[in-house]
């Protein structure tokens, strides 16, 4: 049943309200040296410097990088920041200028006169540096040496800005506007006192202090005021934004200069402290525009295609529940708590429960025509034609909170609500028989898709057949069974969106194949509130944590995921989106209800290809935990490291200003691997335990939902190996390996062949002992015989005591001779006892023909020394036989035996016969014993000296003359190695 009340709606208030728009906010907090900002400049390589009262702030769009007084300015306050043709940066603080070049900061200090001296402006011409100062003129500046020049107005030396413009250099002072020119000024424009001066295509724009603002351009000047638009005639900067507007602080305001309209438009930022003392303005490359304030840090402009609504826009509550659009071009809102408003002609008008409505809290809203139906928590109020209609819980509604309702092209007004369904038909309210009726409880959401309409609930899907009338489960048996589905939308081409606490579905309407898809990796933004789609082919979804948008074409037909993410330098203030509060307006105007805003949103404009970023530079490189100073590198081609620096830890970014938070990296270390990491938002990466060798780092960018952009590299780097790693230490240890090997199989063969030769030298030691022995028993035997035969003659001749004398010495001289062939070495008081019974027995049988002595070194311990047996005796019987006895005078033969330094022994065997060279000529046949008996001696001491490495050597004989010529007799010198007995 119906109930109609005629009642006509009072407007209870009503709104008009300034474009309000976001900046976000950079403080102390977020690494901004100083909340006082003074300058703002942008280098070529990316960076924007900022001034502060508090030292030089470096930001790449997420870090700033501060320099002060304590890491090498003159002082931390510092008023202007500019950039030289040659890449330098130059910093003016009180009293002097400072330079950064290649991260090397050089001092220049003004002279003691100008040491006061603040300087507001810095710009290059010609090759020159101009200063622009408070009260002191113009400073030309030239990498320390300064020409001052001062006028004769004390104004116009309080300049405050300076400016190339029409290929002249402009100065804008407290008294004017003038031309500088060889040292003199000539006046454009005055009397005026000017903050900023700004040229743009041949466009001169100045700010002032008190008159508002100028534009120069082909000759004609253009005066603004607070008539114009301005909000105040104290102006204190200027900048151009991407479409060519114009853009003014004041000290609590922004205004925009419409180039296109020629109109002035107050722009008002969403938070009120951020426009408090405002002071500069600047426009980056990508055309981002930022503020610096005094007091609150930096501010950067969001754009003007995102419009907040907060209570300060006079809406009835920051909590949107719902927007729906009436034909008659009213925009409708439900609140949480504040009731119901449409907007109008920029205002917004608020209804609530003084005006008639059930209840101040508003879930969901429908427009059929110019009416609307309003769900709330007590039931739904109708409005049309001034008429306020209620259906109220316990009266026509079996449930109180109405959390959804929809109208189907059959004029059926579906109604969803936290404990089921309601149809409305034709002025009645009944419900759709179904056996899986009581599944649907918290009924979120409809839509009409191929003549059924489809509702979302806590348990899935279901679809109701307006041809048959018959309601049906669209979750029993498919993937998404069992989900909570709490938002649905429709693409263009028909396919079916929903919106589930796990992501989102999507039903192709040809292949009928339900396919998963996550938004995020963040578990909280795939809990999806509401889905709706635009005109450009985007789905948007509103999740506990992100506004995101999805190109469904390209993710239906080609299974390709496109998500773009939205955020605060997007306008976004707030993540949390509210169930179903999202609609897309005839005009293609996006609104969205945010936890604490109501936004709207442009899609043309949002959704235009993202601007490319700058470069990625490196900010800080660690090696084995250590920070190194990257400016300390800058000259070195390619830096080298020892072996054991070899953790390298990363930190770069990309410098971007318009959102720094959709940047995504991936990067790889050339010599380590060859594949690119997969992509990451995180800008640190850290590499251990490399091998020595060389390495180049390298990232690519990209922004969210484009294509990477270039391979740069960043750090190259060598790691050197060890020395044992070095080509000289290898090359040297395969030499010396090889050197080894070779001396081994050297060693190992000359020691085979030492041990053979040895063997052989043994053996002949033997045989030589064999042939010593056999010479000895031959000359033994001849001894004998001569012996026996002398012995026989004493006894013929009846000399019994000589015969007696001779057969005792010859007795034991045989003893002796037996005893010495048992050993190789004797006593040499042995070897000489036996020698000299040989000699007294050789004297016996040869009477009176030779005598002999024995010389001994008195320090020689004849009993201690060992000699080799037997050694001696062939010398001293050649002396005799072919010495002495060929000789007609009475032999002499001398054996004399010393000690030499060496500690050696030497035998000298002199005898006075005919010598060498007679003996030889003499030669007959009994000298083959005598001479083989020598030859052996001499290779018995050769394998001696081989053997044991001592010195064995046989000199002689020697034929010894006077100084006359006359033969003397025969030398022979035998040196022998002192051997001791062991005690």
């Amino acid at each position: 049943m119906r109930l109609s009340l005629s009642i006509v709606f009072t407007l209870i208030l009503q709104f008009g309200f300034a474009q309000r728009h976001h900046f976000v906010s950079y403080s102390v907090k977020e690494g901004l040296a100083q909340s006082q900002v003074r300058d703002i400049v942008q280098a070529k390589d990316g960076y924007l410097w900022i001034a502060t009262i508090g030292g030089v702030s470096r930001f790449d769009g997420k870090i700033f990088k501060n320099y002060s007084k304590a890491n090498g300015l003159l002082n931390n306050v510092i008023t202007s920041i500019y950039e030289t043709s040659n890449d330098e940066i130059l910093i003016a603080c009180q009293g002097g200028i400072v330079r950064i070049t290649n991260g090397i900061i050089e001092q220049f200090p003004f002279p003691d006169s100008l040491e006061q001296v603040i300087v507001f402006d810095i710009l290059e011409r010609d090759e020159m540096v101009y200063l622009a100062t408070n009260g002191s003129g113009l400073l030309q500046w030239d990498e320390g040496i300064i020409n001052r020049f001062t006028f004769e107005n004390k104004n116009q030396n309080f300049i405050r800005s300076l400016c190339t413009y029409q290929n002249q250099l402009v100065l804008g002072s407290k008294s004017g506007l003038y031309s500088f020119s060889d040292g003199k000024i000539e006046s454009i424009l005055s009397p005026l006192s000017i903050n900023k001066l700004i040229e743009h295509e041949n466009d001169l724009w100045i700010t002032t202090t008190s008159k508002g603002v100028y534009k120069i351009s082909r000759g004609d000047t253009v005066h603004l005021t607070i008539e114009d638009g301005l909000n105040s005639l104290y102006q204190k900067d200027v900048c151009i934004d991407r479409d060519g507007n114009a853009w003014f602080i004041s000290k609590n305001g922004f205004a925009k200069f419409d180039q296109k309209t020629g109109k002035i438009e107050a722009i008002e930022p969403t938070i009120n402290h951020h426009a408090d003392n405002l002071k500069v303005i600047y426009t980056d490359r990508d055309k981002n525009i930022w503020v610096g304030t005094s007091g609150s840090g930096l501010l950067k402009f969001t754009g003007e295609f995102t419009t907040t609504y907060t209570l300060r826009d006079g809406i009835a509550s920051d909590q949107i529940m719902c927007i729906r659009e009436a034909e008659d071009g009213k925009t409708w809102f439900a609140t949480y708590g504040g009731g119901v408003m449409h907007l109008e002609n920029g205002t917004f008008n608020r209804f609530n429960f003084d005006s008639g409505l059930l209840n101040n809290t508003v879930w969901s809203i429908e427009t059929f025509g110019d009416t609307v139906w309003i769900g709330t928590s007590e039931g739904i109020n109708i409005f049309s034609n001034g008429e306020l209609s209620a259906f109220k819980y316990n009266d026509q509604l079996p449930f109180a909170r109405v959390s959804s309702i929809f109208r189907d092209s059959q004029s059926n007004v579906w109604i969803g609500t936290r404990d089921g369904l309601i149809r409305y038909r034709n002025g009645s309210i009944n419900t759709p028989q179904s056996s899986s009726l009581k599944e649907l409880v918290e009924v979120k959401a409809f839509c009409e898709h191929n003549g059924h309409v489809w509702i979302s609930s806590r348990h899935g899907v279901h679809s109701f057949d307006l041809e048959t009338n018959e309601l049906r489960d669209f979750s029993d048996g498919s993937i998404m069974e069992g989900e909570y589905i709490s938002s649905l939308a429709i693409d263009l081409n028909d396919n079916l969106w929903m919106g589930s606490d796990n992501g989102v579905y999507v039903h192709n309407s040809e292949s009928s194949e339900i396919k998963h898809l996550n938004i995020s990796e963040k578990p909280s933004a795939n809990i999806v509130n509401f889905l709706t789609h635009d005109s450009l082919n985007s789905l948007w979804i509103g999740t506990d944590n992100g506004l995101f948008s999805l190109n469904t074409k390209v993710f239906v037909d080609r299974d390709s995921i496109r998500i773009r993410s939205y955020n605060e330098h997007d306008g976004i203030i707030s993540q949390e989106c509210n169930q179903n509060a999202a609609y897309c307006d005839r005009s293609g105007m996006l609104w969205f209800g945010l936890n604490s805003a109501l936004v709207s949103i442009n899609p043309y404009e949002i959704l235009k290809p993202q601007q490319d970023q700058y470069g990625v530079v490196l900010g800080e490189l660690q090696v084995n935990f250590s920070r190194l100073n990257l400016d300390s590198l800058y000259h070195i081609s390619i830096p080298s490291f020892i072996h054991t620096q070899n953790r390298f830890a990363f930190k770069y970014s990309a410098i971007q200003f318009s959102n720094p938070e959709k940047v995504f990296y991936s990067y790889r270390l050339q010599g380590s691997e060859d594949r690119w990491s997969p992509e990451v938002r995180e800008n640190a990466v850290t590499y251990a335990n490399l091998s020595p060798g060389e390495y180049e780092f390298e990232t690519r960018v990209k922004l969210e939902n484009t294509e990477w952009g270039k391979e740069l590299t960043l750090f190259k780097f060598k790691i050197t190996p060890p020395f044992y790693y070095r080509w000289w230490f290898i090359l040297l240890v395969t030499i010396l390996v090889t050197s080894m090997i070779y001396a081994g199989f050297y060693l190992l063969n000359r020691a085979k062949a030492r041990r053979r030769s040895f063997e052989d030298i043994k053996n002949k030691a033997k045989m030589l002992g064999l042939e010593q022995q056999t010479l000895n028993a031959h000359m033994n035997r001849h001894f004998i015989f001569n012996a026996l035969n002398s012995i026989q003659y004493y006894i013929n001749t009846q000399e019994k005591k000589l015969a007696n004398m001779y057969l005792t010495k010859f007795a034991s001289l045989v003893r002796k001779n037996l005893d010495s062939a048992q050993s190789d070495y004797i006593s040499l008081y042995d070897e000489i006892e036996r020698l000299k019974l040989y000699m007294n027995l050789e004297q016996m049988r040869f009477k009176d023909r030779f005598d002999f002595v024995f010389t001994i070194e008195p320090s020689l311990n004849t009993e201690n020394i060992l000699v080799p047996s037997m050694i001696l005796q062939p010398f001293v019987e050649n002396s005799i036989m072919h010495g002495i006895l060929p000789s007609e005078s009475f032999g002499h033969i001398i054996i004399e035996i010393g000690k030499l330094k060496d500690d050696s022994i030497q035998f000298d065997i002199k005898d006075n016969g005919i010598g060498i060279e007679t003996s030889v000529k003499q030669k007959n046949g009994t000298s083959y014993h005598v001479s083989n008996g020598m030859k052996i001696t001499r290779q018995r001491m050769e394998v001696l000296s081989t053997m044991t490495g001592n010195h064995y050597s046989v000199s002689g004989p020697l034929e010894l003359r006077n100084s006359e010529g006359n033969v003397l007799g025969t030398l022979v010198k035998i040196t022998l190695p002192l051997k001791e007995r062991l005690n």
